[in-house]
């Protein structure tokens, strides 16, 4: 699908936040996806991502949350510095610029209003799921990569949030849900556990489910190149859209990094 894209400027409290737009070029309205970024900045990665998911026929919206350091771009291999400018944003101020985006995106003729997802990587996945938990009534799916700190050990974790959360949520992890890396951090679950939380918490009653297993199963047929079978899976689990859900549900789309936020219209 052809596409163009658009470089934005929103207000907030921090300054104005410049956000990459990608979008159709015909038809519409469509759905649509926040980008989050990771901690090495808005750079020409996470763009490609936004106008990949747009040409799946998306109108997709990449904000630049370090606009309040000047907007830098971090080398990969840059670990130290990357760790450093994500310990300084603070999440109640991330939040309230994801939800300018929200309000970008509604004002937009070609974007339907009842139909905005969110995703990221790393720590664009914890806002993803911290999206989801703060902002329930305008995020309708998220899927976050890899979040980093969503279960952490401490009061400020996105999952003591998340009986908040009112939309379908997919978590995928790294290989193996119990990183090395993060001591004392867990993403939870196994293969034979669906429906628990990042901590292994079974989620009850009215709650979400974080469906670890299933995306665990859907992570590996996409690196694996098995896209129909993954898109098979997600339509067999009303918890992520099938025929029986009641709201937009969440799908892949091609390449092992996209994800698709597809509302099954």
């Amino acid at each position: 699908m052809e596409i163009r894209t658009e470089s934005l400027t929103l207000r907030t409290a921090d300054g104005e936040m410049p956000v990459h737009l990608a979008a159709p070029v015909a038809g519409g309205p469509y759905a649509a996806v926040i980008v989050i970024m990771e901690a090495f900045g808005l750079n020409g990665h996470i763009k490609a991502v936004a106008e990949r998911i747009a040409r799946e026929g998306y109108v997709t919206v990449a904000p630049d949350l370090y606009h309040r350091f000047g907007s830098p771009i971090v080398a990969y291999d840059d670990i130290p510095k990357a760790i450093d400018y994500l310990k300084r944003l603070d999440d109640a101020r991330v939040t309230a610029e994801v939800h300018a985006c929200v309000g970008a995106l509604t004002a937009r003729k070609d974007v339907r209003a009842d139909r905005i997802g969110i995703t990221g990587f790393c720590m664009g996945g914890r806002v993803a799921f911290l999206a989801a938990a703060q902002l329930p009534d305008d995020v309708k799916a998220a899927v976050s990569f890899y979040g980093g700190g969503i279960a952490a050990d401490q009061p400020t974790a996105p999952i003591n949030q998340a009986d908040r959360i009112k939309a379908p949520v997919l978590a995928l992890g790294r290989d193996g849900w119990d990183d090395p890396a993060r001591p004392g951090e867990t993403c939870g679950g196994n293969d034979e556990a669906p429906g628990q939380d990042l901590r292994g918490q079974g989620l009850s009653g009215g709650r979400p489910r974080i469906l670890l297993r299933r995306a665990r199963l859907l992570s590996r047929r996409v690196r694996a190149g098995r896209l129909d079978e993954a898109h098979g899976l997600v339509r067999q689990a009303p918890e992520l859209g099938g025929e029986r859900a009641q709201a937009p549900g969440i799908a892949l789309a091609q390449g092992p990094t996209v994800p698709l936020l597809r509302p099954w219209r």
